[in-house]
């Protein structure tokens, strides 16, 4: 039989930290008889946790957030741990958070230590533009452009507000933008809205067309005009819309936006007849009678008017000559006769005029072969030659012949 003894070159009691120690092993035989010492074997004996290098670990201030990139360490029998944790090692959002660190030196033994990280954000957002431009329109104003602003953690931030963003009345508003980080930090400033109409609406008819009537007139259609913001403005008026007594009448259309603005239109009404008559006579006359007449009569209505114009009537149309409101008939003596007629309408208003009558005897030769006289060439171009048989012949000098 052979037995196995061993041998322990150090007595083993309490706690020991990385210590080392020797273990031999021996064979003997029933009579006890051993050989050599097989060789020794070392090993180490380690029964108390690794030793954080820094004791009490930093706690982290950063701002935003923070990456863990590096751990802390601990040592154990000359031997370096790298602490390891089951914490997240990324922070975003502001706060406290601790980070448990482990050391474990693999022999059954493990300490750790608390770490705190704090992310901070105490800044407030800046401003992208510092005083923001006044909003101005004639009719209304609709924000459609957000202002900005830049946070060093968020980035770019939009304001907010609690105020209307389409202001359709006149008038100054104010609208307070709020810039909010999410970390408690905010920013705010203000912008200025005018809504002002200082435009004044526009007549559609520039000039409204006088209104006429003999007898009366009642206004039945309105003038309008147009306005950039409300459209189409009625019209107001305190001067009377109905007109029955003879005479000119200025009625004052008034056109108001509401908006401080107004535009005004005059209208003429003309009530009754304040224009003369037109008529107008026949030209001078001129008329030869046989030497046996002493006057001439007209014929028809030869002598009467050529035309007369009146809008609302005629109250009497007569001439000087016979008082009549015809010359049909009359007979004009020989020599120079002046005549005028004259009319007059319901409202009193006249107009003349005149022409003058002459009436000459017919001294002309009706037939000039009788008296031996030849007149050539006819017709002719302004040259005649005349030929008698008479010995003696006086010749006249017309101005003219017809």
């Amino acid at each position: 039989n052979v037995y196995f003894s061993s041998l322990f070159r150090t007595n083993i009691s309490g706690n020991f930290r990385c210590k080392s120690y020797n273990w031999s092993v021996q064979a003997i035989d029933a009579s006890f008889e051993g050989g050599e010492f097989a060789q020794e074997q070392t090993f180490i004996f380690d029964n108390t946790p690794p030793v954080p290098v820094i004791t009490n670990l930093q706690t982290i201030y950063w701002p935003c957030s923070y990456t863990v990139t590096s751990f802390p360490t601990a040592t154990d029998c000359d031997t370096t741990i790298i602490a390891t944790t089951t914490d997240p090692l990324e922070y975003n959002t502001k706060g406290t958070y601790y980070i448990t660190w482990i050391y474990d030196d693999e022999r059954g033994n493990t300490s750790s230590q608390i770490q705190k990280i704090i992310i901070m954000d105490s800044f407030a957002p800046q401003l992208n533009v510092t005083n923001l431009p006044i909003l101005t329109n004639d009719c209304a104003v609709e924000i459609t452009q957000i202002p900005t602003a830049t946070d060093g953690c968020t980035g770019t931030i939009y304001g907010t507000t609690n105020d209307t963003l389409i202001y359709t009345e006149q008038g100054t508003y104010t609208i307070t933008w709020t810039y909010n980080d999410g970390n408690g930090n905010s920013t705010s400033q203000t912008q200025t809205v005018i809504v002002e109409d200082d435009i004044p609406p526009i007549p559609e008819t520039t000039n409204l067309p006088a209104i006429k009537d003999c007898y009366s007139v009642v206004i039945s259609e309105f003038p309008q005009a147009f306005d950039n913001c409300k459209g189409t403005i009625p019209r107001t008026t305190l001067s009377p819309l109905e007109y029955n007594e003879p005479g000119t009448y200025t009625i004052n259309w008034l056109y108001d936006d509401q908006n401080g603005n107004q535009a005004t239109q005059n209208h003429i009404i003309i009530v009754g007849d304040t224009l003369v008559p037109e008529i107008s006579c026949v030209e001078n006359q001129i008329i030869n009678i046989p030497e046996n007449q002493t006057f001439y009569i007209t014929t028809g209505t030869e002598f009467d008017p050529l035309s007369i114009i009146e809008d609302c009537g005629v109250s009497t149309i007569t001439n000087d000559y016979n008082n009549s409101s015809t010359l049909s008939g009359a007979a004009f003596p020989l020599g120079e006769t002046k005549v005028e007629w004259q009319i007059i309408d319901i409202f009193g208003n006249q107009n003349e005029c005149n022409f003058l009558v002459q009436v000459l005897t017919n001294t002309q030769v009706q037939d000039l072969s009788a008296k031996e006289i030849k007149v050539f060439p006819n017709p002719t171009e302004g040259k005649i030659m005349i030929e008698s048989s008479i010995k003696r012949v006086v010749c006249h000098r017309f101005h003219r012949f017809s």
